[in-house]
C-alpha cells in the first residue's frame, strides 16, 4: 500500500498471540473520487471507475477482516487539505494521508462487515447486501491495462489493479 492514496500504521493491538488487531480503512465517495481524479491526485494504477475502486476496497476490507475488527471512514478531500495546511506537510504525501486518518473520531467509522439489513459501507443508501456485499461483486475482474477503466496505460505496469483505499490505520507488521 504505498501508493498515492493509501496508507498503513500499526494502531491497536498487533494480531500475534491470537490477539486481534482493529484497521480502519477509508473511503472516497463518488463525489470525493471524481474530484482526486480530476485534480491528478491519484497513482497511474487507481481505476478511473468508481466501482472497479469499490471493489477493491471490498476486497481488501474482506482480507482485512481475517486479521481484526475492520471499519469505514469516508474521507473529504478538502479536509485532508486543511490538515496538511494546518500542519505544514504536503497533502500528496502518504504520511500526512496516514497522520490525518489517525485524527478521525471512532464515532466516524462505519463497521465492517455491516450488520443485516444496514446500509452499505459506500454510503450508496442501498443495503450492503444489495450493493458491495452482494454475490459476485468481489469476483468481478479488475480492469486490465488499457482497458476502459484503466488511468494508465504505461507498458511498464503489469495491470491497473488499484491499491484498495485512502488509507489504513491499523497493521500486523
Amino acid at each position: 500500500m504505498e501508493e498515492l492514496l493509501s496508507a498503513a500504521t500499526p494502531s491497536g493491538k498487533r494480531a500475534l498471540g491470537g490477539v486481534r488487531s482493529r484497521f480502519r480503512m477509508a473511503y472516497l465517495p463518488p463525489r470525493e473520487y471524481a474530484k482526486g481524479l480530476a485534480e491528478g491526485l491519484f497513482d497511474a494504477t487507481f481505476p478511473l471507475d468508481h466501482e472497479d475502486y469499490r471493489r477493491e476496497l471490498e476486497v481488501s476490507l474482506h482480507d482485512s477482516a481475517e486479521l481484526g475488527k475492520v471499519s469505514v471512514v469516508a474521507i473529504d478531500l478538502a479536509e485532508v487539505d486543511a490538515f496538511a495546511k494546518r500542519t505544514g506537510r504536503d497533502p500528496r504525501r502518504r504520511s500526512t494521508r496516514l497522520a490525518y486518518l489517525s485524527t478521525l473520531p471512532d464515532r466516524d467509522a462505519i463497521s465492517w462487515p455491516p450488520e443485516r439489513n444496514t446500509p452499505c459501507w459506500c454510503i450508496s443508501q442501498r443495503k450492503y447486501k444489495k450493493c458491495c456485499g452482494r454475490p459476485g461483486f468481489r469476483d468481478q475482474p479488475f480492469p486490465t491495462e488499457g482497458g476502459p477503466s484503466c488511468v494508465s496505460m504505461d507498458p511498464s505496469r503489469s495491470g491497473c489493479r488499484s491499491p484498495p483505499g485512502f488509507g489504513l490505520t491499523g497493521s500486523t507488521r
